[in-house]
């Protein structure tokens, strides 16, 4: 028993050797911008990382001598956020002695798709019309007309409350990548820390000294 167990401990320090020796800083830079490169032509050039779903309410008013009429709207909503596979990513992989792996990720900035997913087919409209005031059709067409320019500003104000959605979408993406590229066992201890360059504030850590994956 003590030979096998010496066996198996040997075992585990080569495959250890051997994954140290595989994540060299140069050659994960140089191997993870390859598969950006690859990865683009599917997703058109973008990874989505967030996608979130919200009913939104807007209201138009309109008022003179005669009255006012106002058109209340509620249509669900789906915002959709991503990271572009173009910009710059830069990444610091390292293994420590016990075997564990952790990756730090600056990712480009998320930003909003420009045009949200808008369920028209379960839009609700709501009118009340002043005294004497006869024109809501009006008012709601208004109204109507300016729902998706209104909606698309929201998913840029939304941003950084749906960043936490984002930050999970990017770490299993790296971390996909990190149990492929270097052949572990979906249990691994692999750890990923992912800043995004739109981020005022880092979440509780400084990303220094970070090789840039655009460059050799």
């Amino acid at each position: 028993m003590a030979d096998a167990s010496a066996r198996v401990g040997d075992a585990a320090a080569q495959g250890l050797q051997k994954l140290v020796a595989a994540i060299k800083q140069d050659n994960v830079v140089q191997t993870f911008r390859e598969h950006l490169e690859s990865i683009q032509p599917d997703l058109d050039g973008r990874l989505l990382v967030a996608d979130v779903q919200a009913t939104e309410e807007f209201a138009e008013e309109d008022s003179n001598l005669l009255g006012t009429t106002t058109s209340e709207i509620r249509v669900p909503v789906t915002y959709y956020y991503y990271v572009a596979l173009s910009d710059p990513w830069e990444l610091q992989v390292n293994v420590a002695a016990n075997g564990v792996v952790t990756c730090v990720v600056l990712a480009p900035a998320v930003k909003p798709l420009p045009s949200p997913s808008i369920d028209t087919s379960h839009m609700e409209i709501q009118s009340a019309n002043g005294w004497l005031r006869w024109d809501k059709n009006d008012v709601e067409a208004n109204l109507l007309h300016e729902i998706t320019p209104k909606i698309s500003a929201r998913a840029a104000q939304k941003l950084p409350q749906f960043l936490p959605q984002a930050r999970e979408g990017v770490e299993k993406f790296v971390k996909d990548w990190i149990l492929k590229q270097y052949q572990l066992s979906p249990r691994a201890p692999v750890f990923i820390q992912v800043v995004f360059r739109n981020e005022s504030t880092p979440p509780g850590f400084m990303v220094t000294g970070i090789e840039k994956s655009g460059q050799n």
